[in-house]
């Protein structure tokens, strides 16, 4: 209740807490672990020098047209320069490789979320939730989503399921705090 009443006060006096689903995950190797273009690759995401890592994977994905990962990890790295459409475009194109590589419809759905369709977005969190329902941070990201709908009761109900999964992700505590606060109105 302590920290409850210290988040509310917070909020109040700073104002509510900018929420995003942060960056996605970059992803390791599904089946092609010991090439070592894509280990560079991986190597070169982990550093930030996403343009290096695009060139890498992008060689990789010509010699491997049919390597989930290089797509999925070139995605990360158009993401993560703010090359949204780009991203999900190897996204999908991953997805058509293979439909159950791990955090793929979550990257799916940061890409929308970035671009403003949140509907879109929450809907690739439904198909990451299903496949893998143990997996705290898309609860966490469809949170989000729905708050930006005002979708207050949805959010919470995904905060709280975050939370029973993984109770020390502090950003889901202080977006409960926020939506609280918001629905108290």
């Amino acid at each position: 209740m302590k920290i409850l009443i210290v988040l509310s006060f917070v909020l109040i006096w700073f104002g509510p807490i900018c929420f995003d689903p942060g960056r996605p995950a970059i992803a390791a190797p599904d089946k092609f672990y010991d090439n070592p273009l894509f280990n560079q690759g991986v190597a070169l995401l982990s550093q930030d020098k996403f343009d290096k890592a695009i060139e890498v994977f992008t060689r990789l994905i010509v010699e491997q047209p049919d390597n989930a990962d290089a797509l999925r990890n070139r995605g990360v790295g158009y993401m993560r320069l703010g090359r949204y459409d780009k991203a999900i475009t190897d996204f999908e194109a991953a997805l058509k490789i293979n439909k159950e590589l791990k955090g793929l419809y979550s990257n799916l759905g940061v890409g929308w979320y970035y671009k403003g369709d949140f509907k879109k977005a929450i809907d690739y969190y439904n198909q990451e939730i299903a496949l893998r329902p143990d997996n705290s941070y898309a609860y966490f990201n469809r949170a989000i989503s729905w708050a930006k709908l005002d979708q207050f009761d949805s959010s919470l109900e995904d905060v709280n399921k975050s939370l029973d999964l993984f109770s020390g992700h502090y950003l889901v505590w202080c977006l409960q705090g926020d939506l609280l606060v918001k629905k108290r109105g």
